[in-house]
Parts: C-alpha cells; structure tokens; sequence
C-alpha cells in the first residue's frame, strides 16, 4: 500500500524497483528540464507517501533543491536516481548526494562503466547497514562468527559486484574527469550548429550538466524519423 513518487520521462529500472518491493509508484509531469516537475510533485504527495525517486535524465539536473524541501516538509525520504548523470553537478554540490541516498550505474551505456554494477552514496549509516547486508544474502558479517554461521537482521540476494569489476571501476573512475571534458567539447560543438535550428534542452543556472546525451526538440513525429534515419545512414547512430 506504500506508495514512491517517481518522474513520467524515466528508465524503467526505477519503476521496477518501486514494484519489487511491493509499493505502488506514482508518476509526476517533468518540467522544462525534462525531470521531476516540483509542483506536480507536490500534488502527487499523499498519507502513503514513502519516498521521491528524482531521475537526473541524460546528464542533466532535476530542481534538486526544490524537492528536498518538499521532501524534508513532508518527513518524506528522498533518493536520487544519478545513474545517468555521474558527475554532473547544482551548485557545485555532486548530484546523488543531496538526497538520503544518491544510486549509481555503471552498465556499459554510462560515463564510466564495469560491464555491469553500480553504487549507492549515502551519509546514513542505517542504510548503508542495510545496502551491505541485503547486497550479500543478507550477512552481517559478524566477526564473532565464521561466514557460514553468520548472524542475519534481514533477508537478502546476491547483487555483489565481483573484484576484477571494482578494479576496472576504480581505473575508470580516474578517468572521469578527462570524460567529463571531451563530453564537454563535443556537446558545445552540436550546440554551436544546432542551437539556431532546434530548441535545445534547457540547463539550469548553476549547474554543470556531465553531457551524457545532447536532446533537442523536433516539430513533429516525421521530422524526428528522418532525422534518425540519416544518422544512421551517416554511421552517427544516437544515444
């Protein structure tokens, strides 16, 4: 009966994750930034409320601080999907750590990657707790104990990542700063031809976008078709 209160322009793994649980999610309209719309947000709010997902979409940041307030006026917990903005910033603070938990993806498709995996950034030690356990069949690694007696709180899976991909992650991680950049010189460069033609996706002041994808608007189904189909054609592709 719990309800979590996620965006309409989203990827389904948020949708997924509110249903595994067995809560009800709750879509909000987005906004001129194509994220979370904060007054929708505020309509959708009910006594079932649990949780907001805000999804930073492609690079670009939600009014993140707008929907902490609400959130924090409401006693509501708030977790930032950032798994496709991974470096992407509003003022100056990283996205993925204003909220009580902040998840990363590090799939193939992202800024850096492992293959496969992700990371959850949080300050409450509670929910990392819980993260450490559930990730590992629910162990908690009690040093009392050897692994195959070990005390558990809470049921869990098995979602851990393996050493050699935490290795290649922590050698892509290094790189993010240099991705970041050549994301930055490549965007600008679209920007610049395509600006006067399209209506390009808005950026908030004071944020820095990690330009994981550049979106513009098109009048129409067709003109959209033809586009694609002359990227592809060109051995562009899109995103």
């Amino acid at each position: 009966g719990d309800e979590v209160i996620t965006q309409a322009f989203n990827f389904i793994a948020t949708v997924e994750a509110i249903v595994d649980i067995g809560a009800t999610p709750i879509l909000t309209n987005i906004d001129e930034t194509l994220n979370m719309c904060p007054k929708d947000l505020k309509k959708k709010i009910t006594k079932k409320t649990k949780a907001v997902i805000p999804v930073h979409m492609q690079g670009f940041s939600a009014k993140i601080e707008e929907i902490e307030t609400i959130c924090k006026k409401n006693k509501i917990r708030l977790v930032e999907d950032n798994c496709e903005s991974i470096g992407a910033k509003y003022k100056k603070k990283f996205l993925g750590s204003f909220g009580d938990a902040g998840i990363m993806s590090f799939d193939f498709g992202k800024n850096i990657t492992m293959g496969e995996g992700g990371a959850i950034l949080t300050n409450d030690k509670k929910i990392i707790k819980y993260c450490k356990e559930y990730h590992d069949h629910g162990h908690e690694l009690n040093p009392k104990f050897p692994r195959g007696m070990d005390t558990v709180t809470n049921p869990g899976f098995n979602y851990r990542i393996t050493e050699l991909q935490a290795a290649v992650g922590t050698a892509q991680l290094k790189k993010l700063n240099l991705i970041l950049r050549e994301n930055k010189k490549r965007y600008k460069i679209l920007y610049k031809n395509l600006n006067t033609t399209f209506t390009v996706r808005h950026l908030l002041k004071e944020s820095e976008s990690s330009m994981d994808a550049f979106m513009f608007k098109v009048e129409n189904a067709n003109q959209r078709d033809k586009i694609i189909k002359y990227l592809h054609k060109s051995g562009i592709g899109t995103k």
